[in-house]
């Protein structure tokens, strides 16, 4: 009998349920996302023409044959590091053989990872049975990626913390939470196994995190049962350290898991309750052991009573300080409700039309590290190591053209372009027209009341002659981080924006300083700060310099290019001879 569809299977498991099956949805539903990107896929199942990309923790954890497989592969492989019995490498699978249909695999897979699908086919039924899977059940993808991760298997991070190395797996870090998604993009980056493309492929190596800010290792285990859906309530029966407590909420916030966060909240409490009432019984003990004492003096006695009497005022004391802890706790939190809810306006890039009455948007008041880590945007130090570059670069250059911005030497040669992305909303907004149209302002600064700054670093939408008519074929569209900025090179777009102050032309850069004696104190929207015929006079000039440019381009082609009719390396005066 063929298996559930996963359709039917899904709809079975979102009727509530146990804990372990909403950790199996949740799960179930990282997986999906990761695979739909192709990102951290570690595994082929193919048969015939047809292959798909899985992730091997999964495929073992719903499948003993696939697991066993899988294990097999692994064996004898030479492990980084002592924790880790069976580290998983790529790995091809071919399932049954070419009379397979074309949908079988792609079934197979989809089932396995819950999908909405219609592909459900007999083949992959006997498929489905000869690999085990049977019925697609919520709590049993949690169940085996937690026995996979308690034995050390196909375990490919290790996390660190109060001396300890505790693996996981990659793929699990990276489906339930975007923070450690990065981390784990980041650290492979530091393993050269970034790029483009290659972000998406499996680590060949161990990756090892270090939490910033955790000494406990019992707060990353807590971690790690949280986001392989373990029951919480064995740790709630443990009595977990203050320093363990703050570092399970510290994980919470910084990696945005609030159900993490409210469990750590509880155990806090406990914590302290704990310990105030480990404390009461003490100071009991001790002052009934006083009163046994003998009282030889009526002095004795009155020295006994004051002390007693101070020992209440102090202990009054602690519980209005105990008090006015909390209080203070929760003016903290809400201040930090309040700061996350103020950086989440930097969370989307803010644009600006040059006719607006509106005074450009503002910059975070805390500043743009601080607003950028209260929106949880911060995950690595190359995060804040980045931003704070962005915001040198714009102070002290308020304008930048993308395409210019991505190749200031002080963010390296290469831009992580997510990274810019991500980022570049807490430092700048964006002009849609107008002088400056598609460059990116300083926040708060607003170029159409700055002459003697931002004349320069108007934009100039260059139409080259060259590409009217016929030549409208030869306009190309170059990759992204390529365009030339300094106009260097002919354009090879049709419309191309340079930055006045970018352009590497004696005479461009002579007219500017000449134009900016007598630059206007008007901004206008199609010349800004300079006269027609100053934008007029550069335009021809950058015509002629892309003729020039094109021409010289052109012969250098005609002397590297091979003489026609040559034939051989002998002279052409023996050849004449023969």
């Amino acid at each position: 009998q063929p298996p559930p569809t996963p359709r039917r299977a899904a709809a079975a498991m979102t009727g509530g349920g146990s804990f372990r099956e909403q950790a199996g949805l949740r799960l179930s539903s990282g997986f999906r996302s990761l695979r739909s990107q192709g990102l951290l896929c570690d595994m082929t199942l193919s048969s015939g023409s047809e292959q798909c990309l899985a992730h091997q923790v999964v495929m073992a954890a719903m499948s003993k044959p696939l697991r066993d497989h899988i294990l097999a592969t692994s064996k004898g492989q030479a492990s980084p590091s002592p924790e880790l019995t069976a580290p998983p490498q790529r790995l091809d699978v071919k399932l049954g053989n070419a009379s397979l249909g074309d949908k079988a695999v792609q079934a197979l897979v989809e089932h396995v990872y819950g999908e909405n699908s219609e592909s459900s086919t007999e083949d992959m039924a006997d498929l489905s049975a000869a690999l085990e899977l049977g019925a697609l059940e919520a709590d049993k993808l949690a169940e085996g990626v937690q026995a996979l991760q308690s034995q050390g298997l196909l375990c490919d991070v290790l996390l660190s913390a109060g001396g300890e190395h505790i693996p996981a797996h990659q793929a699990v870090l990276a489906s339930a939470s975007s923070a450690l998604r990065r981390l784990i993009v980041d650290g492979m980056g530091e393993l050269s196994l970034t790029g483009s493309e290659k972000s998406k492929e499996p680590a060949s190596h161990t990756l090892e995190l270090e939490l910033r800010g955790v000494e406990s290792a019992d707060a990353v285990k807590v971690l790690l049962d949280h986001l392989y859906g373990r029951d919480m309530d064995t740790w709630s029966d443990k009595m977990l350290s203050a320093e363990a407590c703050r570092d399970v909420l510290h994980l919470a916030s910084e990696l945005r898991l609030p159900s993490l966060q409210d469990q750590g909240m509880k155990w806090s409490r406990n914590c302290k309750q704990a310990s105030v009432q480990s404390e009461a019984p003490a100071e009991s003990a001790a002052a009934e052991g006083a009163s046994k004492l003998p009282v030889v003096e009526e002095a004795a006695e009155e020295e006994e009573a004051e002390e007693e009497e101070e020992a209440a005022e102090e202990e009054e004391e602690e519980a209005e300080e105990e008090e006015e802890a909390g209080e203070d706790a929760d003016a903290q939190d809400a201040e930090r409700q309040q700061a996350e809810e103020a950086a989440r306006v930097f969370l989307s890039l803010r644009q600006m039309k040059f006719n607006s009455k509106d005074a450009p948007p503002e910059p975070p008041m805390a500043g743009a590290v601080e607003a950028a880590e209260a929106a949880g945007e911060l995950y690595t130090r190359h995060d804040t190591n980045f931003l704070g570059k962005l915001v040198q670069l714009f102070w002290e250059r308020p304008v930048w053209l993308g395409a210019a911005l991505k190749k200031a030497p002080a963010l390296g040669t290469t831009t992580d372009p997510d990274r810019l992305t991500r980022l570049l909303p807490f430092v700048a907004y964006q002009w849609k027209d107008g002088p400056w149209q598609n460059a990116y302002a300083r926040l708060g600064w607003d170029p159409r009341e700055e002459p003697e700054e931002a004349t320069n670093l108007q934009v100039i939408d260059f139409r080259d002659k060259h590409f009217r008519g016929e030549g409208k074929s030869l306009a190309k569209e170059v990759a992204e981080g390529t365009e030339d900025v300094f106009f260097k090179k002919a354009p090879t777009l049709r419309s191309q924006l340079y930055q006045l102050v970018d352009i590497e032309d004696e005479f461009v850069q002579s007219m500017l300083e000449s134009a900016a004696e007598d630059a206007s104190s008007e901004c206008d929207k199609k010349y800004g700060f300079l006269n027609q015929v100053v934008m007029d006079t550069i335009h021809e000039r950058l015509q002629v310099k892309s003729a020039d440019l094109r021409t010289k381009a052109s012969k250098r082609q005609e002397r590297t290019a091979p003489k026609r009719g040559a034939r051989g390396s002998l002279p052409q005066r023996k050849r004449a001879r023969v």
